[in-house]
């Protein structure tokens, strides 16, 4: 899974033009912080912090707050809800174009794209992409311009160029080293950069680049991000072949993603419908591999090259050791399942899997 970026434009500060004197204001502002990736990390990501801090929003709420409150709920829901997430970038994109905030409208636009491009809408995350590299070259925030290049990068790398991707990739780098890199950022490009490599046959580069961003994010206590990468890492270890390694990454990606749900929850569950049929849980691996399909299919939502690779040598295995019958009703079986069941046979399955 490649890894898009979306936040880091200026946002607008302090009480001027969001309602400072208003007590209803004031508490929305505790809600959304003032900062995004503050937010983001407390309450609204808390459970049914989205909605309360919605329920705030009044006639006289100011244009401004609001844009930020959707701006953070798309954020907020990128990875686990993103027709919702869609829906709140769009609100927010309306309420920059009208308060003439090219800084913000751009930073917006670069989260549209990728909601976009991840929801199979090409030709609208292109534009957004575009519209939003012009505002923030303009505005000169190269730290939300390196955000636009690295998910130009991603674009890339869905739609399957892998040397197209991987020069994006290398351009959003240099930008960030001319600003003054930070180490969250230039983990960032080394997750894609494995994605890249893995795409390209070269497991074990792949497993290195994984490897070593795993250990900048344990070491900065990034553990929102851990979670995808130790999957991504998984997903390599696993298709070379080294599965009791696979599932310790697996073990512990399943823990950290299974509270985020939607995308990377999905496809962290196909991934041990895979390990299940690699230890010969056809069974098992099947019903998965039906929950994950239908999840995949109702949220409109195509596999990453990465998982569309999994997905593949899943079918191969449940193709070749099940009867069509057979693997046909499990797959129907696992397709009824709610999410949090399916979570819980994989963190079950995962257990039973685990070496003694």
């Amino acid at each position: 899974m490649a890894r898009a970026h979306w936040a880091g434009a200026r946002q607008c500060q302090g009480g001027a033009g969001l309602g400072a004197g208003n007590p209803r204001c004031r508490r929305l502002r505790g809600f959304i912080g003032r900062r995004g990736s503050a937010a983001l990390g407390q309450t609204l990501s808390a459970d049914g912090g989205a909605e309360r801090a919605e329920a705030l929003l009044g006639p006289d709420t100011p244009p401004a707050l609001v844009a930020r409150l959707y701006r953070q709920i798309g954020n907020l829901w990128h990875s686990s809800d993103r027709p919702r997430a869609l829906a709140a970038a769009e609100r927010a994109e309306a309420l920059y174009r009208q308060l003439d905030d090219p800084g913000n409208l751009g930073a917006v636009l670069a989260l549209l794209g990728s909601l976009r491009r991840y929801l199979g809408d090409s030709a609208g995350a292109a534009a957004a992409m575009g519209e939003a590299r012009a505002l923030l070259e303009a505005a000169g925030q190269p730290k939300a311009l390196f955000n636009v290049m690295n998910n130009l990068g991603v674009q890339a790398f869905i739609d399957g160029d892998m040397a197209a991707a991987r020069n994006i990739f290398e351009q959003a780098l240099l930008i960030k080293r001319r600003e003054g890199a930070r180490d969250g950022d230039e983990v960032l490009v080394l997750i894609n950069l494995a994605e890249i490599e893995f795409n390209l046959g070269a497991l074990d580069r792949a497993i290195a680049r994984a490897s070593t961003a795993i250990g900048f994010l344990r070491d900065g206590g990034r553990g929102s991000e851990l979670g995808g990468t130790l999957f991504n890492l998984a997903t390599y270890l696993l298709m070379a072949g080294r599965l009791e390694e696979a599932q310790r990454a697996a073990r512990e990606a399943l823990g950290l993603v299974r509270p985020v749900g939607g995308f990377i929850l999905r496809a962290c569950l196909q991934q041990w419908a895979l390990l299940a049929a690699c230890a010969g849980r056809l069974e098992d691996a099947a019903l998965l591999a039906g929950f994950a399909d239908a999840g995949f299919a109702a949220a409109g939502e195509p596999r990453e090259p990465t998982e569309q690779q999994v997905f593949e040598a899943l079918r191969a295995r449940l193709e070749a050791g099940m009867p069509a019958d057979t693997l046909a009703r499990h797959e129907a079986e696992g397709a009824r399942w709610s999410e949090a069941r399916a979570a819980a046979f994989a963190a079950r399955l995962a257990e039973d899997l685990a070496p003694v």
